[in-house]
């Protein structure tokens, strides 16, 4: 039932994004703050050990951003990495300042993305990898979904993955604070 409301939400997001009726309400929330909240939930939910899930967050970092749109980027990275993690579950998040912009990490030890599917991966529909990893349940909807959040918040997203199964991929996530 939830992965059937993930798809049916993901597929009227993009059709909102697609017809230009995104409305976003913006508004100033302490990021750190909402981000711990957020992934002590997760951990609750999921059972994360602390041994495989790893959050550093520089205190007192505020944004002006739409956090439910925020949280649906945040959604669809967890569920990459639960997804695309063969091997067993390890998450590593960042949060810190960077200048007048902060600058978030998703760092995980799955499947990674290989260098030549790189740039394709934010597309629509689009999945990466061989036939193991397209095995695993998707739409292909989810980084499209992410990139077009991030850049309505002023924000880039980019990647650093060797393209190897273990070494993972980092999902790096640039917003500006104001």
């Amino acid at each position: 039932t939830e992965r059937l409301s993930s798809l049916i939400h993901n597929i009227l997001w993009v059709s909102r994004i697609q017809r230009l009726k995104i409305e976003y309400a913006f508004d100033w929330i302490p990021l750190s703050e909402q981000l711990e909240a957020y992934f002590q939930e997760k951990q609750k939910k999921y059972g994360w050990q602390p041994r495989e899930f790893l959050v550093e967050l520089e205190p007192d970092i505020h944004m002006c951003c739409d956090w439910e749109n925020v949280k649906i980027v945040l959604d669809n990275l967890v569920e990459n990495v639960i997804r695309y993690s063969p091997a067993g579950f390890w998450l590593k998040v960042m949060l810190k300042r960077s200048g007048e912009r902060c600058v978030l990490h998703f760092q995980d030890r799955g499947v990674g993305i290989p260098k030549q599917e790189q740039r394709r991966i934010f597309k629509m529909f689009y999945r990466a990898g061989d036939e193991m990893t397209r095995t695993v349940t998707g739409t292909g909807l989810g980084l499209y979904i992410v990139e077009n959040i991030v850049k309505a918040h002023g924000g880039r997203i980019s990647i650093r993955s060797e393209g190897k199964a273990g070494k993972g991929t980092t999902f790096i996530l640039d917003f500006p604070r104001g």
